[in-house]
């Protein structure tokens, strides 16, 4: 998600249109146990 958002607000595009796998990432980002995020990033 975001290499889509990042481009977008480097170019300073009103709009970045995400697709439903990043949705789904970021949804599964957010709901991970604080142990397991920690460990990815």
């Amino acid at each position: 998600m975001l290499g889509i958002a990042a481009g977008a607000i480097r170019r300073r595009r009103k709009r970045a249109v995400i697709t439903r796998r990043w949705r789904l990432i970021a949804w599964l980002m957010k709901n991970l146990p604080d142990a397991v995020y920690h460990r990815i990033g």
